[in-house]
């Protein structure tokens, strides 16, 4: 277990959060048009399960999600976190992705936002937003160097 005593304060911030997390994301909602509809029942029959690194000086309120590349946020002392709006492209999806939560010495919890906009076939787009509640577990620290 990953012992540092600021994590026992309640400055998590001075304690550090960069390390390995094992997340579990649970789908809240899929809104948007018609052509949103079979995303919704896709995304709804199962918890996903991802591996994320995120990078962090401890002190520091700014951290960066190594596993996805660009979305980096700002972390208060007390672990309360949000990251800005990101705007990327993947497979010719255009997306808006921002996630805010509180990390706690064991972790994180934390609800995601993804708007998609994709044009799926001539004059039909699909446009989606889709709300996840993620639960991040620290599986290790950062390594320190």
């Amino acid at each position: 277990m990953h012992n540092n005593s600021a994590a026992f304060t309640g400055n998590i911030r001075q304690a550090g959060v960069g390390g390995t997390y094992v997340v579990q994301q649970r789908i809240v909602s899929v809104g948007g048009n018609a052509l949103c509809d079979p995303l919704a029942d896709a995304l709804s029959r199962r918890v996903m399960q991802s591996e994320e690194q995120i990078t962090h000086a401890p002190d520091s309120a700014q951290f960066a999600l190594v596993s996805r590349p660009g979305v980096h946020g700002v972390i208060e002392a007390d672990g309360v976190f949000i990251t800005p709006l990101y705007r990327g492209t993947h497979d010719r999806v255009r997306f808006v992705f921002q996630m805010s939560g509180r990390f706690t010495g064991a972790g994180f919890i934390a609800r995601s936002v993804t708007q998609t906009d994709a044009v799926i076939k001539y004059r039909q787009q699909q446009q989606c937003v889709v709300v996840a509640d993620l639960t991040g577990s620290r599986a290790a620290p950062a390594s320190s160097r």
